[in-house]
């Protein structure tokens, strides 16, 4: 049998070269964290101080709103223990952003030395180290506080896991315990553990059942959190499904979905040039490779998936969260392919780092404007390793705000984790009754655009965040510079509670965070002092000039 070419020592410090240019890169990112973060931080602090799972208001039935809940485990246990959130997850996405990678590396030093199980596996494994070390989005959304990263490492080591494990019995220990954990993180996981293990079990069925462990404990967590959701949340699924994934037309969540798995395409387009080619190779193969063909085929139904629920606000989430989960398998598939196509190592391994450069060049330049004015201004006025502070919004809010004052707000990360009370999440992801019964605007070009401002009304909301433009409002220009909640503040304006009970505050610090403050009536009159307040109907919000629709 020919002997399979050690790794030389220039290619592993190319490797620690790249690793470390992208924890470099990290640090750039440090001071961010993302609204949808603080949400996950709200449940994890109720979590730590015993107030129980899913109590997003005190006093009230828990509703599941994260969307992880190993995640959400992770950081309460951390506060539990004195850590804060922030750095619990900053340093739980550096480390599964970095250990992604390094899987990727051991996968393929071990590979080398016995029979391959894939046709260039070594190689493929190698440069998949290389690109998942230095791909923004995992560097990006390794500071984010969210759990994007998290699961990736996740889903690597349960890819990788023959390449990891010689043994039988390790390999069913390692992939059954990943497997609960993918499912216990996010609520694809299931989906991910069976398939992928249901691929080994179809490549090893004449050596060893081990995957079918690894898919009947994902089964078993599955059943299992099921019936503690049913009796502790009185559902099914979580609620952020019936916010985010119900409610509409088909088409109209598949034109949303074209559009993302598109950006996706045309923002990677580097890697989508060696996408196609891979499977016309794997065509004229007639499908004979079955890693390749396996990959393939996953990373299309995944696309078909995003598709059908619609994918993200790219606002809300840039890079393409949504396919940044499951980045190490179609990274794989990418090097899997480049491999197939170039040969001689060398060369692979200088276009792969010319390939992974240039999409990074290619998705900064498209969010520029986006991400990088923010993070030179936190860096300039902070320095690295400083968090970027809470809005001064909040803290001139919070001398307003009792403990058990109700507000409604769009912003449902920040804006409750900073301000003591009780909060209606206008946009249902917190508020089981928005999610299943929202009404969704059709002509939104997001998938969380339910709302029933009727339903937060009658709840009497002692504050409400407008979502539009407050200094807009204060200098009598039209408010909605998009109509994305176009229905949303329709129905807000609309109200004869609203018009009746609500007054606008024209002097709230908008130069910190620009979203317009109503307060109910009676609040106001407490603070005749620190408030200056107009009647919601004597704004520009009901300017006849001003469309919303």
């Amino acid at each position: 049998m020919e002997d399979v070419e050690r790794p030389r020592a220039n290619p592993l410090l190319l490797y620690f070269a790249c690793l470390l240019a992208g924890t470099l890169a990290v640090i750039f990112f440090y001071p961010l964290t993302l609204e949808d973060a603080y949400i996950t931080f709200h449940y994890s602090h109720a979590f730590a101080v015993g107030e129980g799972i899913g109590a997003w208001n005190v006093g009230q039935p828990p509703v599941e709103g994260f969307s992880s809940s190993l995640w959400m485990f992770l950081i309460g246990f951390g506060e539990k223990a004195g850590l804060t959130p922030f750095f619990v997850s900053k340093l739980a996405g550096y480390l599964s952003y970095a250990l992604t990678s390094l899987l990727f590396l051991i996968a393929s030093i071990r590979e080398r030395d016995k029979s391959a199980l894939a046709e260039n596996a070594e190689q493929s494994l190698f440069l998949a180290a290389i690109i998942s070390a230095l791909y923004l989005p995992l560097l990006y959304y390794s500071m984010t506080g969210m759990e994007v990263t998290f699961v990736c490492v996740q889903v690597a080591a349960t890819l990788l896991t023959p390449f990891l494990w010689r043994s039988n019995s390790s390999r069913a220990i390692w992939s059954s315990l990943l497997a609960l954990s993918l499912v216990f993180t996010r609520p694809e996981g299931i989906v991910i553990a069976v398939l992928v293990n249901g691929y080994w079990l179809y490549a090893f069925r004449r050596k060893s059942q081990w995957p079918a462990f690894a898919i009947g404990s994902a089964i078993a967590m599955l059943a299992a959190m099921t019936a503690y959701r049913v009796h502790h949340f009185g559902e099914l699924v979580p609620n952020t499904y019936f916010a985010k994934a119900t409610g509409g037309t088909l088409s109209h969540r598949l034109m949303l979905g074209v559009r993302y798995v598109r950006h996706f395409f045309m923002a990677v387009a580097p890697f989508t040039i060696v996408f196609l080619l891979g499977a016309f190779a794997a065509v004229r193969r007639k499908f004979t490779l079955s890693l390749h063909v396996f990959l393939l085929g996953f990373f299309a139904l995944y696309a078909f998936y995003i598709l059908k629920v619609g994918g993200d606000p790219e606002t809300a989430f840039p890079f393409s969260r949504q396919f940044a989960h499951i980045a190490p398998i179609w990274i794989l598939y990418l090097t899997v392919s480049l491999v197939l196509l170039v040969p001689d190592r060398r060369k692979a391994l200088i276009f792969a780092v010319g390939l992974i450069l240039l999409t990074d060049a290619e998705m900064l330049a498209l969010r520029h404007k986006l991400l990088i004015p923010r993070q030179e201004k936190v860096l300039a006025r902070y320095g690295p390793f400083k968090l970027e502070p809470p809005n001064p919004f909040y803290a001139w809010l919070r001398q307003f705000a009792a403990p058990d004052a109700l507000s409604s707000v769009s912003l449902a990360g920040e804006w409750p984790f900073y301000v003591p009370g009780n909060y209606i999440d206008n946009l249902g992801l917190n508020d089981a009754y928005i999610a299943k019964h929202g009404h969704l605007q059709l002509t939104s070009g997001i998938v969380d655009s339910k709302s029933d401002m009727g339903y937060v009304m009658s709840e009497h909301p002692q504050f409400i965040d407008g979502y539009i433009s407050g200094q807009r409002i204060v200098d009598g220009q039209c408010p909605l510079e998009n109509n994305d909640r176009a229905q949303m503040i329709d129905e807000m304006k609309d109200d004869p509670t609203f018009q009746k009970q609500y007054v606008f505050v024209t002097n709230a610090p908008y130069i910190d965070l620009d979203r317009a403050l109503f307060i109910r009536k009676d609040v106001a009159e407490k603070y005749p002092d620190k408030l200056s307040v107009v009647p919601v109907t004597s704004t520009s919000l009901y300017r006849n000039d001003c469309p919303y629709r």
